[in-house]
């Protein structure tokens, strides 16, 4: 298991930023990935809280009994960051975030339906936290 996800600085403000932050710079032709493995992923998400240790244990347990799934889950968060990633990016520059662009990483309608009614709940307030940040 990767302990390098459960040590990562929350910085971000928001838990959408500190999961798009599971990536050292984006812009980097060869970033940083702490994600490197489904169990990576839970082992942060238990550092951030998005659930305690019994639930961690089982995730990692099924996981486990299926890597095939877990390995997709996997890709579809990445995804889902990517996406993110985008949308943040976008409100960060002062330019409103872009169907093509978020679908390009999360393919389908509803996907990237979803992603542009989160970038527009989210603007005001994501907007500030990265001026504070400095991005």
């Amino acid at each position: 298991m990767n302990s390098q996800a459960g040590d990562l600085r929350l910085i971000g403000g928001r838990l959408c930023l500190d999961f798009v932050n599971t990536v050292d710079s984006h812009q980097k032709p060869q970033p940083k990935e702490y994600l490197v493995d489904y169990a990576a992923f839970v082992t942060w998400g238990r550092h951030v809280g998005m659930f305690d240790q019994a639930a961690m244990a089982e995730l990692l347990r099924v996981a486990a009994l299926r890597p095939g799934a877990a390995a997709n889950v996997l890709r579809r968060i990445k995804a889902l960051r990517q996406a993110l990633y985008q949308i943040c990016s976008a409100i960060a520059g002062g330019r409103v975030p872009s169907s093509a662009g978020i679908s390009a990483h999360a393919p389908g309608a509803k996907q990237a339906e979803f992603a542009l009614a989160l970038a527009t709940a989210l603007a005001d307030r994501l907007y500030p936290a990265w001026i504070r940040l400095g991005v």
